[in-house]
């Protein structure tokens, strides 16, 4: 497991933000690469790595049992790290993730379909070069950033 992040520069070059992400790589020839996004705005990619495809997830007991009971960490059967490497991505203003500009000026370079488009998918080239996986098939999962969505 791998935990980093990913600048994110504006249009003149000044860095603006940082991106959080939480990788899972196996040693393999051709595995693939998924990057999971959770929803948003306000939503970390936390829930989908512990609590969907990631390697562990997090037991929080019995409906109906006590909230101050313990979460428990455990082994994910179901972890789509048995076929794709894993990496989840925090959008800014999710998780860890930070913008570094005013919060008017976050407005505009985060928080749009266009901006998302803009940074997320520059960021995910960033991950691709930096790992060395830019011939990798790559794939993207997630509720509301990532996800497939009905238009109409």
């Amino acid at each position: 497991m791998t935990v980093g992040t990913l600048p994110v520069r504006d249009s003149k070059g000044a860095l603006s933000g940082e991106v959080v992400y939480t990788s899972y790589v196996v040693e393999g020839k051709d595995r693939p690469v998924t990057f999971a996004f959770n929803g948003g705005p306000g939503a970390a990619s936390v829930y989908l790595n512990l609590g969907a495809i990631g390697p562990k997830r997090v037991a929080f007991g019995a409906e109906g049992q006590s909230a101050s009971d313990p979460a428990t960490l455990m082994d994910n059967p179901g972890t789509w790290l048995d076929f794709t490497d894993l990496v989840f991505i925090d959008p800014i203003g999710t998780g860890f993730s930070r913008s570094l500009v005013s919060e008017e000026e976050s407005k505009k370079q985060f928080y749009g379909p266009d901006q998302d488009i803009a940074y997320l998918s520059r960021n995910i080239y960033d991950w691709l070069v930096k790992n060395g996986r830019l011939q990798s098939r790559k794939y993207i999962v997630g509720e509301s950033y990532g996800g497939i969505a009905d238009p109409g």
